[in-house]
């Protein structure tokens, strides 16, 4: 090579990635960055406990209330006829009042207690969201024993995971 072409400022036509390089390290961190915040939004965190022992106490009392549910004879059928509407029914002899709580993990807003005033007729609930949704029933039996019974259903596919 000549001194002449070695100074010669033409551009060869080639791409010389070495200068971008730090634009692209750059960016990429600022991509990675901005996914985490977003998903930090999104999800509703739960509260830490003080003294979380005290805090789990009825953890025990949840389990009894949803063992109660099937030793009575009860299932809850949930279905999502539509992506916007759920359609709750409960099998079984079981009668009075009880209440639901919808729940989404990815949004707090969408989050509501639903309530069951009689159990023996089916409950249609609109949703303001589509997709999944954890479903918590409550409710006292006849005899006053508390029972409960938990499902998750995506109601994109209208069936529980």
């Amino acid at each position: 090579m000549t001194y002449s072409a070695m100074n010669n400022p033409t551009r060869s036509g080639r791409f010389n990635f070495w200068p971008w390089l730090p634009v692209f390290v750059i960016g990429a961190a600022v991509v990675a960055n901005v996914a985490i915040i977003i998903a930090a939004k999104r999800v509703s965190p739960q509260k830490v406990e003080d003294q979380p022992y005290a805090a789990s106490v009825h953890f025990d009392a949840d389990k009894a209330a949803g063992e109660a549910f099937s030793a009575h004879g009860y299932r809850l059928d949930v279905t999502a006829p539509e992506p916007t509407r759920l359609h709750l029914a409960l099998t079984g002899a079981a009668s009075g009042a009880g209440s639901v709580r919808l729940y989404r993990p990815d949004a707090p807003s969408a989050d509501q207690v639903v309530p069951w005033d009689d159990v023996t007729r089916p409950l249609i609930i609109p949703l303001t969201r589509q997709g999944l949704w954890r479903i918590d029933l409550r409710m006292m039996s006849s005899t006053g024993v508390r029972l409960a019974a938990r499902t998750v259903i995506d109601t994109l596919g209208g069936s529980t995971p």
